[in-house]
């Protein structure tokens, strides 16, 4: 009950981000979003795992991995997340991102030759329907003339990279590093390549933009960076670790399939109106990630 409790909470926050991250996207860059989410995860992240911080041995021992997983997997999953979040609505983001299970199953048969069984296969077909039925808005027209949103297009790669940071999560899990630690460092090193992105844009590029209004942003970038950073990320990764220490990762898995439905409440609390696609596309996607989860064993493993 405890872990479900975890689990639930963990996939809120997640439909929530979609919402967070429409609003940052109003007022500043992808990177500048990118930077606020991470400054105040890891804050939190470093609050919550204050009693068992990583040691230098540790980060030396597991630096690849903490590279993969943080600078490449996070930075490219945020920055197409955020450049998506300029051109498409929270609702579509979440529901291709209710892809991931299926493309990280993919890539981990093609990393990590990770067997997938025909059930998984026929998931995977199904949940990719979905998707197409999503992206072209259930227009068969548009399907045929190739009329796809930039920005839907832009977070499908964004769940490409977060799909790889599943797979080298699995892979470079160890002994040596709990799970919670390989999330810190993870999002620590996202945060500092950020850093370092926008530090050259400042000296190379001055009128950029970035952090010029940083004392008119809004109420509402504020709150969404807090909500986002502090509770869609920071919080969410410790409550989703917790939840997969007691239930084990299998359980953790299904409660993914709530994260769309978490976005469209919000998305219709927040005043918008559902189109007929959003739903068929939504049930079509769950459905295909009901079906591979069924009896796999790629998440009966430890992954996140």
């Amino acid at each position: 009950m405890k872990a479900s409790i975890f689990f639930v909470i963990t996939t809120i926050f997640w439909g929530l981000n979609y919402h967070w991250g429409k609003d940052l996207m109003q007022e500043v860059s992808a990177y500048e979003g990118a930077f606020w989410r991470y400054s105040i995860a890891v804050t939190v992240l470093t609050l919550l795992a204050i009693r068992n911080l990583p040691s230098l041995q540790t980060i030396k021992d597991n630096w690849v991995g903490i590279l993969k997983i943080g600078g490449f997997g996070l930075v490219g999953f945020n920055f197409f997340f955020f450049k998506g979040m300029e051109a498409t609505t929270a609702i579509n983001a979440s529901l291709i991102v209710g892809l991931n299970p299926a493309i990280t199953l993919l890539l981990s048969s093609l990393i990590l030759s990770t067997k997938i069984q025909l059930r998984q296969v026929i998931g995977m077909c199904i949940a990719l329907l979905g998707v197409l039925y999503l992206l072209f808005q259930g227009q068969l027209s548009a399907l045929l003339n190739l009329e796809l949103n930039s920005g839907d297009g832009l977070i499908l790669l964004a769940c490409i990279f977060f799909a790889l940071h599943h797979v080298w999560v699995k892979k470079y899990t160890n002994p040596s590093i709990t799970n919670p630690q390989l999330s810190l460092l993870a999002a620590l090193a996202c945060f500092i390549i950020f850093c370092l992105i926008i530090l050259t844009q400042l000296i190379f590029m001055p009128d950029h933009g970035m952090f010029i209004s940083l004392g008119t942003y809004s109420g509402t970038f504020w709150s969404s960076a807090v909500g986002i950073g502090a509770l869609g990320t920071g919080l969410a990764y410790w409550f989703w670790y917790q939840g997969i220490d007691i239930a084990g990762a299998a359980k953790a898995a299904v409660f993914v399939n709530i994260v769309p439905l978490s976005a469209a409440i919000f998305y219709v609390i927040k005043g918008s109106q559902l189109e007929p696609y959003h739903w068929i596309s939504g049930l079509v996607i769950v459905g295909g990630i009901l079906v591979m989860q069924l009896g796999s064993q790629y998440f009966s493993e430890k992954t996140t």
